[in-house]
């Protein structure tokens, strides 16, 4: 398994957990931030397992997820809905997820050219 995917695997839980807290006073939010969570872990498998456009495709996708997770994270801290501070840190983790992943896509681009 790659460093990424174990991130991805330590951090999502996380942002699956604050969605169904966020979904008791937000469902929306709650549901936007449970879904491009979701997105983010399933495009970066698929994007890893597969070679060429598709799997760069799908890796962008998963960035443009986690950049969606960051968002409705801090945005839930900033109205409330969780914590002081807990929706900043997991922000910050699923960053650094959205930045191994640019990384890995920009390596696989740099190979593709």
């Amino acid at each position: 398994m790659l460093y990424i995917q174990r991130l991805a695997l330590q951090v999502l839980p996380e942002v699956a957990r604050l969605a169904e807290q966020v979904a008791r006073r937000d469902a929306d939010l709650g549901d936007q931030m449970r879904r491009a969570g979701n997105s983010v872990g399933c495009n970066l498998w698929e994007g890893i397992g597969q070679r060429q456009r598709k799997g760069l495709n799908r890796l962008d996708d998963a960035m443009g997820s986690g950049r969606e997770v960051v968002f409705t994270l801090l945005l839930a801290e900033a109205r409330g809905l969780v914590k002081p501070g807990t929706g900043a840190e997991v922000a910050d983790r699923v960053d650094r997820l959205v930045a191994v992943t640019f990384k890995l896509a920009a390596s696989r681009r740099r190979r593709a050219s």
